[in-house]
């Protein structure tokens, strides 16, 4: 017999002698355990519960004491301020106009161009028209009978008033006026040396549209009125005279004229034609009213309110 097969049966009593040891243990251990049929289960390791929660008792609250509340403030309306107190804030002055930019790119080879022409703001004017308006005004001019016996007794006399006009800047005005005048007797009426003198008042209604152009105005009016002038002999009167010592008459004015002015300064040309009334100075005449009817053109100057 050959070496390989002496191992060969080696190994097979090797493999009989550990499969018989196997199977002696396994019958071993199914004895044990109270048969071979039953396999053997391991039980499970029980579950504990944990132990329930409980909570520690906590300390005792700390008592706080409250806070306390304000007294509510009741709301009162502040003082007035006192009227002298109070100042009124005044706006600020516009700032100063600029000086116009010349345009860019139109200078010229000979330099820049001159500056703008500055215009000078002047303070407004003094507007003189403004209310009714009042003027006082004095001046005298020439005066003459329009009858043919006085004109022939009497020379060129002159005359002098003061006038006062009420609304010389309204359509309609007032006048109110003294005026006098002095007439030199001729030789025919008497053989001295005689003056005939006429004081008075007269008041007149004017009709006075204005044009007025800034400080300095036009005005044309006519006026019509009635008044009173006392004449009176100065001088020699000798016996069987043509005139009256003395005479009342009622006249009633009647004219225009026109004021040129420049604020309060003005002067004033009229001409006025005074018709009368219960006149007796003229002795010889054959009637009694219209005998002292006269012409008066004059000028004065005055100021305006």
């Amino acid at each position: 017999m050959g070496t390989r097969a002496m191992l060969a049966v080696l190994s097979s009593t090797t493999l009989a002698i550990a499969a018989t040891s196997a199977i002696a243990a396994t019958s071993e251990v199914v004895a044990e355990t109270g048969g071979a049929d039953e396999p053997s289960i391991t039980p499970a390791p029980a579950v504990t519960e944990p132990p329930p929660f409980v909570p520690k008792p906590s300390s005792p609250p700390v008592p706080v004491a409250p806070r306390p509340v304000p007294a509510a403030i009741p709301a009162t309306a502040p003082p007035p301020i006192p009227a002298s107190e109070v100042t009124e804030i005044e706006a600020p002055p516009p700032p100063p106009p600029r000086d116009a930019e010349p345009a860019r790119g139109l200078e010229s080879d000979d330099g820049p161009p001159p500056d703008p022409i500055a215009v000078e703001q002047s303070a407004p004017e003094e507007d003189v028209l403004v209310g009714p308006g009042l003027s006082l005004q004095g001046g005298g001019g020439l005066i003459d009978f329009t009858l043919d016996e006085l004109q022939s007794l009497t020379e060129n006399g002159g005359y002098w008033d003061a006038r006062l006009v009420i609304g010389t800047r309204r359509l309609f005005a007032l006048e109110v006026a003294y005026v006098g005048s002095a007439h030199r007797l001729s030789p025919l009426a008497t053989a001295g040396d005689a003056t005939l003198i006429a004081q008075g008042a007269e008041g007149a209604l004017r009709f006075s549209p204005t044009l007025a152009i800034g400080r300095s105005y036009v005005v044309p009016f006519v006026f019509a009125g009635l008044g009173w002038q006392h004449y009176a002999l100065t001088g020699t009167t000798p016996e069987g005279a043509m005139l009256a010592s003395r005479d009342d008459v009622a006249v009633a004015p009647l004219g225009g004229g026109v004021v040129v002015g420049d604020g309060h300064l003005f002067l004033e040309m009229r001409v006025t034609y005074r018709t009368t009334f219960f006149d007796d100075l003229l002795r010889a005449a054959d009637r009694d009213d219209g005998q002292l009817r006269q012409w008066a053109a004059g000028a004065s100057l005055g100021y305006a309110f």
